[in-house]
């Protein structure tokens, strides 16, 4: 059975091998492949005989089977392995940083450019190179994570803070694990407990919950002895944790449940709209 149609094509496998058909069922690309991704834009990564390549969709390649892996294209550049080195090509297939640095699946899980810089992996230790393949943070931390919103996680001695794109820590690494900044906030864990800091470090929800989950740019669940709630993005507490469960319908309506019954609440004058027969806080 053929894949979903995307650019006019779908990809097919035949006895084991994998081609693309148009929509009229004829064969654009033969079936040779030993494993094909589908068309999402102009070029595909193929294998054979365990060896990847490039494919353009009007059938060319755009490059040999002289790889162990293509990742996927990001800001428009592919990380590519080789006997354990990695480097990066362009969509047009053209190597543009050499084949030099250590491979980790690390890297290929969080491979790729983000905001101009990609991860590196030597000796065990982590960096970031530039876009021209320029070592601009040296490969000299635990670990890293990719940039988002100009900083990037790093781990030193088993605790996570951030650096920023001149390898300056902004904030001290003193968490268990953190995340990427997205909104101007940040999830951190200490001690099996999470809360959320901004890209100066202060701490806006205090790190005592269960677990605090991104709804919108605006609000986040937050999650104590089994019991949900609402805070702002300010770190305001809009709804105590007390509901088994909360989904927020709009920006100023929520279906709340407590002892498997639903009322849907005002939160920003704290009343009930309606509540279903049996519901009690």
């Amino acid at each position: 059975m053929p894949s979903s149609f995307s650019g006019g094509m779908a990809k097919v496998q035949v006895e084991g091998k994998y081609g693309f058909i148009n929509k009229n069922g004829l064969f654009i690309i033969p079936a040779v492949f030993d494993w094909a991704e589908s068309f999402e834009s102009d070029i595909v990564r193929v294998q054979l005989k365990g060896m990847y390549a490039l494919l353009h969709s009007s059938g060319k390649m755009l490059c040999g089977y002289d790889y162990d892996f293509i990742d996927k294209f990001s800001e428009g550049m592919a990380l590519i392995v080789k006997e354990n080195k990695f480097g990066f090509i362009d969509t047009s297939g053209k190597l543009v940083i050499p084949i030099q640095f250590d491979y980790t699946t690390g890297i290929n899980v969080l491979g790729g450019f983000k905001q101009g810089l990609a991860r590196i992996d030597k000796n065990r230790k982590k960096g970031f190179i530039d876009t021209k393949g320029k070592i601009v943070i040296p490969a000299e931390h635990d670990d890293v994570r990719p940039f988002s919103e100009n900083l990037a996680a790093f781990k030193r001695k088993g605790k996570w803070g951030y650096i920023d794109k001149k390898n300056q820590i902004i904030i001290q690494p003193v968490y268990d694990y953190v995340w990427d900044f997205k909104n101007a906030l940040a999830k951190v864990k200490q001690a099996d407990l999470y809360g959320l800091i901004n890209a100066s470090g202060k701490i806006i929800l205090k790190v005592q919950y269960d677990d605090v989950i991104e709804i919108n740019e605006n609000y986040w669940l937050i999650k104590k002895s089994g019991l949900h709630g609402i805070a702002d993005k300010s770190g305001n507490i809009i709804v105590d944790c007390k509901f088994q469960n909360i989904e927020m319908i709009a920006s100023n309506l929520l279906k709340v449940y407590s002892n498997n019954k639903f009322a849907y609440y005002h939160p920003a004058d704290k009343r009930y709209i309606w509540k279903e027969a049996g519901f009690e806080e």
